[in-house]
């Protein structure tokens, strides 16, 4: 492991450095952007006498949804990417606090994609008929089965980091 380190540490110095721009840039822009339709939809709403609670709920939800799942946590993960990259590389003891919690964090994801998935089917069970029967069918396999890939591929990926960061404690101990 210490001699690909040593021959590719230009090229992962460079993937640490573009994980850490894209993650902030994730986070950043995602806050912004959170706080920017949170102001103009309420002002909006506001502004035409439409501020009612079922109207502002499903905004709520969208912005809320949006902002977890395409902006924060996916600028999560390439945070603790970065770090992990960077702690590999560099010569300090010590990690940072988001790859010492990644674990936690990507379990925290898998979980919240279930229960967006979960609330996306009783959203959907109440507009679809039930005269379909069985054609139903046809408009949830589109749902479990992307949301069963992402949800294995984050826990592997949290099972993965659980299992490498002592390997790479240990062999900076070692050094």
């Amino acid at each position: 492991m210490k001699k690909f380190l040593e021959e590719n540490k230009g090229l992962l110095k460079f993937y640490s450095i573009a994980a850490r721009i894209v993650g902030w840039g994730l986070v950043c822009s995602g806050t912004i952007w959170f706080l920017i339709y949170g102001f103009c939809i309420l002002a909006l709403s506001d502004a035409a006498g439409e501020l009612r609670w079922p109207h502002t709920l499903k905004n709520v939800i969208y912005s809320t949804s949006s902002f977890v799942f395409e902006f924060l946590f996916p600028g999560l993960i390439a945070l603790i990417v970065a770090q992990l990259i960077g702690y590999m590389t560099a010569n300090k003891n010590k990690h940072g606090r988001l790859l010492q919690y990644g674990e936690y964090v990507l379990y925290a994801y898998a979980a919240l994609v279930i229960g967006k998935a979960v609330l996306q089917y009783y959203l959907w069970h109440g507009i679809i008929p039930e005269e379909q029967g069985a054609g139903g069918l046809l408009f949830i396999q589109p749902l479990v089965v992307p949301v069963a890939a992402k949800v294995l591929i984050i826990i592997g990926l949290a099972q993965a980091l659980r299992r490498v960061m002592p390997v790479v404690e240990e062999s900076k101990t070692l050094v």
